[in-house]
């Protein structure tokens, strides 16, 4: 992994890529046909689980590089904002109702 402008980028639009392709499976209020059941929900909060880590991974990776770039502070700063919409979806996750087992 390195840490140059374009590295930089790629890693922050990748990331951005993974939490779209999570929001099209989050479910629709009052959609029937995406109303999801427990194994679903349990999927998704594991998911977004795993996007955060690699989001901590990425801030962990610069903030520790020993060679820190002007730019270094506003790519983490980038990629921390990302935590809190990604925690709110997580937690949204946990309060959707969920078709009980038949």
């Amino acid at each position: 992994m390195d840490n140059t402008p374009i590295s930089d980028a790629l890693a922050l639009r990748a990331t951005a890529s993974a939490f779209d392709a999570q929001r099209g499976k989050l479910p629709v209020p009052g959609d029937p046909h995406r109303s999801p059941d427990a194994v679903a929900v349990a999927l998704q909060i594991s998911e977004l689980g795993k996007l955060i880590a690699d989001l901590g991974d990425e801030v962990l990776f610069r903030a520790a590089g020993q060679d820190q770039a002007p730019r270094t502070a506003r790519v983490i700063t980038s990629f921390a904002a990302a935590v809190e919409p990604a925690g709110e979806a997580a937690s949204a996750w946990e309060r959707w109702p969920t078709s009980s087992p038949s």
